[in-house]
């Protein structure tokens, strides 16, 4: 065979953020009695009808909080068993801050005192809720949103994998085309409004390597979602591959002894990414898994590919042609050759010199033995950057 491996790459992307100094409060109410240093909201409801109107039994005031202030623009929902009542965050005559009001008592919602309400903010990446009891009158219920919120909310709790156990995560993942505030999935099986989704655009000749979070505003059919902020990259899988991954919010992480968390491989259009967000602690002892798609794939005369991390390796050769190069982040293996394939290592064109390993942070190796001979393959290039601002998978080998 003319396709071998003489090196193992482990570099598919690992993207864990997570830290043990936030803790992140997920929301908090309080009443007009102990609403901080901003003006009490009213206690009365005549605020929230025009004037010469009877006011409402129940209504409802409130700020949202993002980094210790009042933020406008927020967008509120209000849900009772009944019905959910749509709000913004504006200025208005009764606070110099910004704020929400609603009827409660009107016929969307239908509450009456005693009844339970809860009410969620969403602010760029971020959703808060705060769960209320309503009395008689006016009351005020403030809802404050962590100010970071890069370590997630925690709102799936904790994750505890035992010693021998096996966990799979990142495995809601689905190709998209991307742009602006709007996203255009293969299909929208497992996602929810809310979730936080990782985009990545895992191959292509633009934006390659390029990810970011946004988080799903809307569903608005199977194949089309809107978020709750523009992205600031453009994701395309139709001259390349894009995906977008769930990420879980855990608040502890904990990896026992001879436990291991992984992922699902690469598989040519998605997978391959391990990530979650923790705003407790991350503890492993044992294993996190994070290897790539195994073999290649191509013409019949090619036998099974070798096996190893990142991306997924060339073909092997039986009939006297050179092995496959390896997988890249410009793509899979145009030609049978011992040039790389970017950051894809290059196929031997004899049987006894070896392919070219891929590259990753690091050129690959080129194929043994390297000398005068010739007929071994090239390594591949080295690829990422030292910000992290593109992350790719280790080149096929």
């Amino acid at each position: 065979m003319h396709r071998s491996r003489n090196m193992r790459q482990i570099g598919l992307l690992f993207v864990v953020i997570l830290t043990s100094i936030w803790i992140l409060s997920d929301a908090t109410s309080v009443s007009a009695q102990t609403s901080g240093p901003y003006t009490p909201l009213p206690h009365d409801c005549e605020g929230v009808t025009p004037p010469g109107e009877t006011p409402p039994l129940c209504c409802v005031y409130g700020y949202v909080y993002f980094n210790s202030q009042p933020v406008a623009e927020v967008e509120v929902t209000i849900e009772s068993a009944d019905g959910i009542w749509y709000t913004t965050v504006v200025t208005g005559p009764l606070s110099a801050h910004p704020y929400y009001q609603a009827d409660l008592s009107g016929e969307v919602l239908s509450i009456s005192p005693g009844d339970w309400i809860t009410v969620t903010a969403t602010h760029a990446d971020s959703i808060a809720r705060a769960v209320y009891q309503v009395a008689p009158g006016g009351q005020q219920v403030d809802v404050v949103i962590a100010a970071d919120s890069a370590f997630g909310n925690g709102s799936d709790g904790n994750l505890s994998i035992a010693s021998g156990q096996t966990v799979t995560t990142s495995a809601t993942r689905v190709s998209v085309i991307a742009s602006g505030a709007v996203v255009t999935p293969v299909n929208s099986e497992g996602f929810s409004v809310g979730d936080v989704v990782f985009f990545h655009q895992t191959q292509g000749t633009a934006n390659a390597g390029r990810w970011e979070f946004g988080q799903i505003a809307a569903i608005d059919s199977p194949t089309r979602w809107t978020l709750t902020r523009p992205l600031v990259y453009s994701y395309d899988s139709i001259n390349g591959q894009a995906q977008a991954i769930k990420t879980p919010q855990y608040h502890d992480v904990v990896v026992e002894n001879n436990g291991i968390l992984t992922m699902p491989a690469w598989d040519g259009s998605t997978g391959g990414i391990l990530v979650l967000r923790a705003n407790g602690t991350v503890t492993v002892y044992g294993t996190i898994d994070a290897e790539g798609g195994d073999g290649g794939h191509g013409t019949s005369d090619n036998r099974d590919g070798g096996s190893g991390g990142g991306f997924r390796g060339g073909n092997n050769s039986t009939d006297g042609s050179a092995g496959g190069r390896g997988e890249s982040y410009a793509g899979s293996w145009p030609s049978e050759s011992r040039d790389a394939n970017f950051s894809g290592g290059g196929g031997s064109e004899h049987w006894d010199k070896c392919g070219g390993g891929g590259g990753n942070g690091m050129p690959g190796i080129s194929g043994w033995p390297n000398d005068s001979s010739g007929g071994y393959g090239y390594g591949g290039e080295s690829s990422g950057t030292s910000d992290l601002k593109r992350m790719f998978f280790g080149g096929g080998a």
